[in-house]
């Protein structure tokens, strides 16, 4: 049973009750711990959404997944959400740099995929407006393991 077709049949936010089903579709998600709903979840990001309990809701929902399905979910979808949520996607960088866990598997994604110009240039950009997290990018983005 795939839960898609009920996250997209409510994903307008006509009414409270659409968002209560959109909130509790995605917690079915994160409780069926397939990781295939990651990249679902995320792309229902978007920074014109008025509903911004809903948005956070969705970023604790992917976080619960496994780190590396997780990591691998945002690398994935990064460039759809650099036009349509940028604000929410600096949002899951800021928050994976704030773990351990979830920036050593950033850093071991970036080695796997030799260290892709995208995303080393959205990185550096995300350290442009957060300095303050030097430290951990520059670890993501040095190739010393």
């Amino acid at each position: 049973m795939t839960l898609e077709p009920d996250l997209k049949k409510n994903a307008k936010f006509s009414n409270e009750s659409e968002v209560a089903v959109f909130n509790e579709t995605l917690k079915k998600m994160a409780l069926s711990k397939d990781a295939n709903y990651i990249e679902i979840m995320l792309s229902y990001l978007d920074d014109n959404c008025e509903y911004g309990d809903v948005m956070k809701n969705i970023i604790g929902m992917a976080e619960t997944f496994e780190v590396c399905s997780y990591i691998n979910a945002v690398v994935h979808v990064i460039d759809d959400l650099k036009e349509k949520a940028p604000d929410w996607l600096e949002v899951i960088h800021y928050r994976i740099t704030n773990s351990k866990p979830h920036t050593e598997a950033y850093k071991e994604k970036l080695r796997l995929l030799n260290y892709p110009e995208y995303l080393v240039k959205y990185l550096k950009d995300f350290l442009d407006a957060n300095p303050e997290k030097f430290s951990e990018v520059e670890y993501i983005l040095s190739e010393n393991p």
